[in-house]
């Protein structure tokens, strides 16, 4: 079995009861909702990577704000080559806030988001959470009645 790790930071952005979300286009958590972010690149600050991947992944411009939690997972999944992997994955997640004028892309990236899409908080979809998002659900205020079970 292959394992591998990734560091990545990730935004939550939250705002008037609604959290953002993407649509994995791939890798362990295909098909599940996510928080836009990444791969943190080579000499990126984890800021820089949530500024930068929010742009591609939902079209927006935002500012980081507070550190909310890191995030380490470990799963195992078949690759799209049929080799089992298995991934260390460590999330470092930011609140974020959107920039007015930002108009929200709902379709694919060509790459990892099949779209994005704001969900009310309390009708997430549960089971179809990948853990940055549960990560990050329990560090916002309230979080014990936000929390998918």
């Amino acid at each position: 079995m292959r394992q591998h790790r990734h560091v990545g930071a990730y935004g939550l952005l939250h705002e008037d009861g609604r959290i953002l979300l993407i649509r994995k286009a791939r890798g362990p958590y295909t098909g599940q909702w996510d928080l836009p972010g990444g791969r943190i690149e080579f000499g990126e600050s984890p800021e820089d990577t949530v500024r930068r991947e929010l742009q591609e992944e939902a079209g927006l411009t935002v500012a980081v704000g507070t550190l909310l939690s890191v995030v380490s997972e470990r799963r195992s999944y078949r690759a799209p080559d049929g080799e089992e992997e298995e991934l260390h994955h460590i999330g470092i997640i930011y609140e974020v806030a959107a920039e007015p004028r930002g108009v929200l892309r709902c379709g694919p990236d060509g790459q990892d988001s099949l779209g994005a899409e704001w969900f009310e908080e309390a009708g997430l979809p549960e089971g179809e959470l990948s853990p940055m998002v549960r990560g990050a659900l329990g560090d916002l205020p309230g979080a014990s009645s936000r929390r998918p079970g």
